[in-house]
């Protein structure tokens, strides 16, 4: 469906006329991205308990969006600030990714062995430790790599509903049909994503996506609503350093174990 006229004079895209549709803007949004490859990022927690504070430096991956998952998304290094389920305050990991392999570094609290804080992780073994660390990577990953989670999301479910100028960008607002998107994806991931959120009921999301007049994403916004509870989980993702370099490595060998 094509999106309404813009709001307060705003033009209905960063630099053209004709009106979009979601997956017109998640495509153009998605190729700018592409593009550049490279940035830096930072996950801020609006009113939720839900999703964690991140930051780092995000290398986008070349698996496309009907075959990507969370492991292919893109190599980063983020750290992700964590709520343990075990009593202790939120801990900060730092997550780094690079061609499929994850790895962690934790903090005294998870009593790591002498000199060696990184933890090798491999997503086949089935410990607590692991999973949890899984969880929250995932999680990091989701908010701070849009290309391969909401905007596919919204590309395939999403519905412009509004836009509004900031000065040399461009707000929009679209609402995501977690039905549509589940309907219309392929790729089994994303679909799966989709499925989960129906059956704890969810039924749609909104969305707040700011680009430049190039398309590039400045920030992405989140809004939903924990069904069985009525929480609210809204956070905002903000992007900045688009294209310049990134230094991702792996951890040193000597500081690194395994499970």
């Amino acid at each position: 469906m094509a999106a309404p006229p813009p709001t307060s004079g705003a033009p209905s895209s960063p630099s053209d006329t004709g009106p979009l549709t979601a997956a017109d803007l998640v495509g153009k949004v998605t190729a700018a991205a592409r593009g550049k490859r490279t940035y830096h990022v930072t996950a801020v927690p609006i009113d939720n308990t839900l999703t964690y504070a991140a930051e780092g430096s995000v290398r986008i991956g070349s698996v496309d969006t009907d075959h990507v998952d969370i492991d292919t998304a893109a190599d980063l290094d983020i750290t992700v600030q964590v709520k343990p389920n075990d009593g202790n305050p939120p801990q900060a990991l730092r997550f780094i990714t690079l061609d499929t392999k994850t790895y962690v570094e934790v903090t005294p609290v998870y009593q790591p062995p002498p000199g060696k804080p990184w933890v090798a992780l491999d997503r086949q073994a089935q410990d607590d430790f692991t999973n949890s660390m899984f969880g929250f990577n995932d999680v990091g990953v989701q908010e701070t790599v849009p290309t391969a989670y909401d905007l596919a999301m919204l590309a395939a479910g999403g519905e412009i509903t509004g836009s509004s100028p900031e000065g040399d960008a461009t707000r929009y607002k679209i609402t995501l049909d977690l039905r549509k998107a589940m309907d219309s994806l392929t790729n089994p991931y994303l679909k799966d994503e989709a499925k989960y959120a129906l059956d704890a009921g969810g039924r749609s999301e909104d969305f707040e996506l700011v680009v430049d007049r190039q398309y590039t994403m400045l920030s992405l916004k989140s809004s939903a609503k924990v069904v069985s509870t009525g929480q609210p989980v809204v956070y905002e993702v903000r992007f900045d350093k688009w294209g310049d370099p990134v230094d991702l490595s792996t951890p040193p060998p000597a500081e690194t174990t395994t499970r």
